[in-house]
């Protein structure tokens, strides 16, 4: 019985150790702007034109035109068509496209 206890102590020290990394929104910077991605998806019929790139992932936060603590260097941002860019970009993931607000 004491084994028991000893590892539930010993589990719940280890797990609450690391809380340096916190959890933080999945966010992009561009046009000096900073969206957050939602879960939601646009369809392909409503993308309009790629606007930039992302070329640097960062954590916490990004703080720099480019920069994004979730996508992948290299994921395409979209204006969306019918939504003013400084309020709502797409992200593209894996052939899916994400919203991010502002």
């Amino acid at each position: 019985m004491k084994i028991i206890i000893y590892m539930f102590i010993f589990v719940s020290l280890f797990t609450a150790c690391d809380q340096s990394r916190g959890s933080y929104p999945a966010q992009v910077m561009w046009g000096d702007v900073i969206y957050t991605e939602s879960a939601e998806t646009v369809p392909s019929k409503d993308i309009g034109e790629q606007i930039g790139e992302t070329n640097k992932r960062v954590h916490p936060l990004p703080k720099n035109n480019g920069e994004a603590n979730s996508a992948e260097v290299g994921s395409k941002l979209y204006k969306i068509v019918g939504e003013d860019q400084q309020k709502a970009i797409a992200i593209k993931k894996d052939d899916v496209y994400f919203k991010a607000t502002h």
